[in-house]
């Protein structure tokens, strides 16, 4: 590799930090959650706002962009080659509830040379990065045989409903980088599969049992509440005496139970902790619970249980993918009746229709209705591709990680929806961190997300070079 480049990319990207950090800080202002739709902005004014202050971004620094209001999402491009190479980004962001300790979510800090805010890693950092290493190839004429786009979605973390339109009314890039993962390159994803399912009989002692605001993050906080009578709060007060992570709250008309557990994002949930089931869990030695409620209750206990769909009988271990993953995001009383969400990431080697007639077996017979199924099927790229090999040499060649090796993903991306479609990282992990956060907390939909200023900094390096090289593919 030409080290004179490298030096030269790494000394205009450092040339940059103080505006790069800014403009990261910008983005991640706007509270781009899904929301209702309105004129001009089918996800939100929100997620629309956000979009419209990336497109403007690249406008500023003479880049073009169009916006595609819409259909919410936005692309930004320079050089005219006949082979096209894509960059996907995504403007929105997951709900930001929760117990975060260092700042309101949408007013991201500075703190130990970290950025802290919802979206500073997923994904405002990919649209950044995407704006600097095309800034880079512009500005300091590093010659271009190949026409870069850069996608800006609004709608990736809630249907990516974007991307479908996208590809609906453009031809797909010859190649695409999605800077939305981890470092070194990923080569395929798990299928995602999503469904709600709903108790078959209504609450009778429970007024509500509530939690959660996405599919793809572990529950992390449910809040359960029943009519006032001292016998309930006698007993729940002795039963979670000692444990911090209840909290038994009430008033002359309702008692509530708040179970706390640990959030992680669905692809990667070792660790953490579902809240639900811990509430759950509890209210099974509750006396004063009648039947039906306690059977709800056993099921809530056991469906979600680990991490690896144990509780709907479909644990399954890819060769390439490794382990499916099973977590419950949301917990919602509707009508009196419980429904709960999940999001299944599995490999592309498992039978679809199989854990489907096992999932389908397991609900009937705890007594639950299955709805609002939604699949999304992984893929796999050869390890041979030249793309995925000029792509990894680039991460060998800048981290010094010889053995680092080509992966496949449980995250969920644009990828799937693409051909020739590598998603990367927007953190170079090997850049030693200076801030340290407690378990649950500094992750990609966790609170208190983070992410490390010189390893973004690493990154966008990094994905600047991974473009000249593929450029000459």
């Amino acid at each position: 590799m030409d080290n004179k480049l490298l030096n030269d990319v790494d000394c205009y990207i450092k040339s940059k930090r103080d505006e790069i950090i800014l403009n990261l800080i910008k983005l991640a202002s706007i509270p781009s959650v899904q929301s209702k739709a309105a004129p001009g902005a089918p996800f939100g004014e929100n997620c629309a706002k956000a979009l419209s202050a990336s497109a403007k971004l690249f406008e500023e620094y003479g880049i073009k962009a169009e916006l595609f209001k819409n259909a919410g999402y936005a692309l930004a491009g320079i050089g005219s080659g006949k082979k096209t190479i894509g960059i996907f980004t995504h403007s929105d962001v997951v709900p930001a509830e929760g117990d975060w300790i260092y700042t309101n979510p949408f007013k991201p800090i500075v703190l130990d040379n970290c950025l802290v805010g919802r979206g500073v890693e997923d994904n405002k950092s990919g649209i950044i990065a995407a704006l600097y290493a095309m800034r880079a190839i512009k500005e300091m004429h590093l010659g271009l045989n190949s026409k870069i786009v850069n996608f800006i979605g609004s709608n990736e973390e809630t249907g990516m409903k974007d991307i479908k339109a996208f590809v609906d009314s453009h031809s797909m890039p010859d190649v695409s980088l999605i800077p939305d993962n981890d470092f070194p390159v990923s080569i395929g994803e798990k299928g995602i599969l999503t469904f709600n399912i709903k108790a078959a009989k209504p609450f009778k002692t429970i007024l509500s049992f509530d939690g959660g605001k996405a599919f793809n993050v572990s529950l992390d906080k449910v809040r359960v509440s029943f009519k006032y009578n001292k016998e309930y709060i006698d007993e729940l007060l002795g039963l979670t005496k000692g444990k911090d992570e209840f909290t038994v709250i009430t008033d002359n008309e309702i008692i509530t139970l708040e179970a706390r557990g640990i959030a992680k994002h669905a692809a990667m949930p070792e660790g953490s902790v579902n809240a639900a089931k811990l509430a759950a869990d509890l209210l099974c030695k509750c006396s004063f619970l009648n039947e039906d409620d306690l059977k709800i209750m056993r099921s809530v206990s056991q469906i979600p249980s680990g991490y690896y769909g144990k509780g709907l009988r479909i644990e399954y271990c890819d060769r390439y993918f490794g382990r499916l993953t099973c977590v419950n995001g949301i917990v919602k009383t509707l009508q009196g009746y419980l429904n709960l969400s999940f999001d299944i990431r599995y490999g592309t080697g498992i039978d679809y229709d199989k854990m489907m007639d096992n999932i389908k077996l397991v609900l009937n017979q705890e007594g639950w209705y299955l709805a609002n199924i939604n699949n999304r099927p992984g893929f796999s790229i050869s390890r041979e591709s030249p793309y995925a090999k000029a792509l990894l040499s680039v991460y060998r060649e800048i981290s010094n990680e010889r053995q680092s090796r080509l992966y496949r993903s449980a995250g969920g991306t644009y990828a799937r929806y693409l051909k020739n479609a590598f998603s990367v990282g927007t953190e170079a992990k090997y850049i030693e961190r200076n801030l340290n956060m407690s378990n649950g907390h500094g992750g990609a939909h966790q609170c208190d997300e983070s992410i490390s200023i010189d390893g973004f900094l690493e990154a966008i390096k990094i994905l600047t070079v991974m473009l000249i090289k593929i450029d000459k593919i």
